[in-house]
C-alpha cells in the first residue's frame, strides 16, 4: 500500500453551510479543496477561446484537484485535506477523487432544512 493521505469531505445540499465548516477547519489546519472554486477558475480559462464549451468536464476538474493535491504535498507531505464537496453528480465522477486519494478519514454530510436556508 501507498502512504496515507489524511483527508475529509464535507458534503450536503445548497446553503447547509459546507464552506463555513472547512472556513473553520482550516483554521485548525486543513488545506481546503473547493471543487466549485476550481470549476470557476477553469471556467474563466475558457473565455479566451473562440467557441468556449457550455461547462467544464468534470475530468478537468479531477485533473486540477489532483495537481493541486500534489502540489500541497511536495510542499508538506503531512497536509491534511478536506474537500467542500467533490465535483460530478455521478458515483464515477464522485469518485474519481477518492480513488486517487484513498479512503477518507472522515465524510460530513450537512442537512439544512428548506426553512433554515
Amino acid at each position: 500500500m501507498g502512504e496515507k493521505t489524511n483527508y475529509g469531505i464535507v458534503t450536503g445540499g445548497w446553503l447547509s453551510g459546507k464552506t463555513t465548516v472547512c472556513k473553520h477547519l482550516a483554521t485548525q489546519g486543513h488545506f481546503v479543496i473547493d471543487s466549485k472554486v476550481i470549476q470557476e477558475e477553469i471556467k474563466k480559462s475558457y473565455e479566451d477561446l473562440p467557441e468556449p464549451p457550455e461547462f467544464v468536464p468534470t475530468y478537468a476538474i479531477v485533473e486540477k484537484i489532483i495537481e493541486k493535491v500534489n502540489k500541497q504535498k511536495a510542499i508538506n507531505p503531512n497536509t491534511k485535506f478536506l474537500f467542500d464537496s467533490l465535483p460530478g453528480t455521478t458515483y464515477d465522477e464522485f469518485s474519481a477523487v477518492t480513488d486517487f486519494m484513498g479512503v477518507p478519514d472522515f465524510v460530513l454530510n450537512l442537512l439544512a432544512s428548506l426553512q433554515a436556508r
